[in-house]
């Protein structure tokens, strides 16, 4: 529409001045408006690209329906206008009209004689336009037209058209950023060998060299899912806002992102568990498979959905990507605390523990390995003591199933609270 297919893949910022200013307007038309308000869009052009650029605004609005109003200081392409408004000193309207009437009605062929008239004496000029011009029944009943139309469009919008649009954007923007891409990739890998590195070889054979790496385990799961989503929302906050005020549906935007966010976080769970797995070269029994690989991964997956609804909701009440991840290490730090591994939770700390999601991940991994059948690492040399088994590491159906359920619950809480937060965007002044 706005003649850039020749530019199509050339940045923004190589782009010349008329193209930028058509560049803008493209961005404003991937919610397909019917109605734009642009302040001086020729500003700054030299007369041929002014040209180009009103011929494009005009085509647009003949050829694809759209109303646009625009202020302008220029006039020497006012004849694309089908009417133009001439605004005297405090606002007052002098005219209102087509070119060839407004001509008449200053009775001058060049309109920028109108601009010193009008300045001298604008009430006069009010009044006379007031005289001349006539009823506005057509005006209203056009706007009115308009405005049905717009509804009508608006009410057609589909929900599943919406989030099949914003998933298709999301996941083009996160493959043309390469770098970010290839930290997302790699970062998982790195972590699952740095966990062989520093584990012992008695994992998944001693009790304390297991729970500590489940917990490893855990942790890197919450970190990925954080880094991933924490500045994903309020790096873009100024377009959703804009959008949002297009009809544009917050459920369908929050889930089109998690949607994304959950393959991404699908293939990180694989290849953190399956390259820290791999290395290790251990496997056992599972509680609902052969192999406790499947549920390793499948636990950690579910941890890295939870931590990315958590960077949701930090990300849509965050003012900025950088003062969103100030939050990220004090959201860390609470589930390290009260993930019950580090310290014995008693009170408090206990009630605390239930809300966080480590809590849930540690008590899954050690019901997936059965941390309570493996020997202390003193039992090898002092055989009579014995190892009493903990709820909290119950390898059962039942205690698997309760550990994921609370996580997606949780997941599904932290994706609301974050909808809840957007419904704001209209009163953001940020």
């Amino acid at each position: 529409m706005v003649e850039l297919k020749p530019q199509a893949d050339t940045f923004i910022r190589k782009l010349s001045g008329g193209q930028k200013k058509r560049a803008s307007i493209a961005v404003e038309l991937l919610g397909d408006p019917r109605l734009f308000f642009l302040d001086e869009p020729t500003s700054g052009l030299d007369p041929g690209t002014e040209q180009n650029l009103m011929r494009t605004l005009s085509r647009l609005a003949k050829t694809q329906k759209k109303t646009i109003i625009m202020v302008t200081h220029t006039i020497q392409n006012l004849d694309l206008c089908d009417r133009i408004i001439l605004m005297g000193t405090g606002g007052r309207c002098c005219f209102s009209g087509t070119l060839q009437e407004a001509k008449m009605f200053f009775d001058t062929e060049n309109l920028a004689d109108a601009y010193n008239i009008v300045s001298a004496d604008s009430k006069s000029w009010e009044r006379e336009f007031t005289k001349f011009q006539k009823k506005d029944y057509e005006i209203q009943e056009a706007v009115g037209e308009a405005t049905d139309a717009i509804k009508s469009r608006l009410r057609k919008s589909s929900g599943l058209r919406q989030w099949l649009i914003l998933v298709l954007r999301y996941m083009e923007l996160i493959k043309n950023d390469v770098m970010r891409l290839a930290i997302l990739i790699l970062q998982p890998v790195i972590i699952g060998l740095l966990l062989y590195i520093v584990s012992d070889e008695n994992v998944f054979e001693v009790y304390e060299n297991t729970k500590t790496m489940m917990f490893s385990l855990c942790c890197s799961g919450i970190w990925i899912g954080l880094f991933n989503s924490i500045q994903e929302i309020c790096k873009e906050r100024n377009i959703l806002r804009r959008e949002y005020m297009t009809n544009l549906k917050l459920p369908v935007y929050m889930f089109s992102k998690f949607f994304v966010q959950a393959i991404i976080g699908f293939v990180q769970a694989v290849l953190l568990s399956g390259s820290f797995l791999a290395a290790v070269a251990k496997d056992g029994p599972g509680i609902f498979f052969d192999s406790y690989s499947f549920e390793m991964i499948f636990t950690v997956w579910i941890v890295i959905l939870v931590s990315e609804a958590l960077g949701f909701l930090v990300s849509a009440n965050a003012k900025s990507g950088d003062k969103a991840m100030v939050a990220a290490p004090f959201l860390l730090i609470v589930q390290l605390l009260f993930s019950g591994i580090l310290f014995k939770l008693e009170g408090v700390g206990e009630w605390i523990s239930y809300g966080t999601a480590s809590r849930w991940t540690v008590e899954a991994l050690g019901s997936i390995v059965d941390l309570n059948e493996l020997p202390l690492r003193m039992q090898s040399e002092y055989p009579m003591i014995e190892h009493e088994a903990e709820e909290f590491f119950e390898a059962t159906a039942s205690h698997l199933k309760t550990c994921w359920g609370i996580l997606a619950g949780m997941t599904v809480l932290l994706l609301t609270v974050s909808i809840w937060s957007l419904r704001r965007l209209p009163k953001d002044t940020r």
